[in-house]
C-alpha cells in the first residue's frame, strides 16, 4: 500500500513541475520560465507521497486585491484520492490569512473540473465562462 499523501509547504522545482506537467499531458514549457513563475509564486505546495512529489498548486497574484490559484496539478496515479483536495485546501488556509477585506480570489478550471472547485466555495464568474471566483473577508 502506498504511502498517505503529505502535504509540504514548499514550491516545487523546476524539475518536480516539469514532471508533473509531463504527466497530466500539460504544455511543455521553458525550464527558464518555469523557474521565473515558481520564483515569483506568493505560496505554493507539494503533495508528497514516498518522498516524491505527486501533485503541486500555487498562490499567485498582487498579495492584497487579487489572488489566483493555478497549477493545481496531481498525478494521474494520484487522482481522485483526494491529493487535490490536500492541494486546494492549503491554498485556501493561505489564502484565508490575508487579512484584507474583499479579496477575491480565482481559478480557471481544466475541463471537467468546475464541479470540484465549486466544492470548494468558487463560483462561475458568468454563464458560459470557465473561470471561476470566491470572496474571501467579505465585508
Amino acid at each position: 500500500m502506498a504511502e498517505p499523501v503529505m502535504i509540504a509547504e514548499r514550491t516545487p522545482t523546476v524539475d518536480e513541475y516539469l514532471q508533473l506537467i509531463a504527466a497530466v499531458s500539460w504544455r511543455p514549457r521553458e525550464s527558464d520560465a518555469v523557474m521565473l513563475a515558481l520564483r515569483n509564486s506568493l505560496f505554493a505546495v507539494c503533495a508528497e507521497s514516498e518522498g516524491k512529489a505527486i501533485g503541486c498548486g500555487r498562490v499567485i497574484g498582487d498579495g492584497g486585491l487579487h489572488l489566483y490559484l493555478t497549477d493545481i496539478i496531481v498525478h494521474p496515479d494520484y487522482q481522485r484520492r483526494g491529493a487535490g483536495t490536500l492541494i486546494v485546501d492549503r491554498l485556501m488556509k493561505h489564502v484565508e490569512s490575508v487579512p484584507y477585506q474583499n479579496l477575491l480570489v480565482a481559478v480557471l478550471p481544466t475541463p471537467g473540473l468546475a464541479g470540484f472547485y465549486a466544492k470548494h466555495g468558487f463560483n462561475a464568474m458568468k454563464p458560459h465562462n470557465p473561470a471561476m471566483q470566491r470572496w474571501v473577508n467579505p465585508t
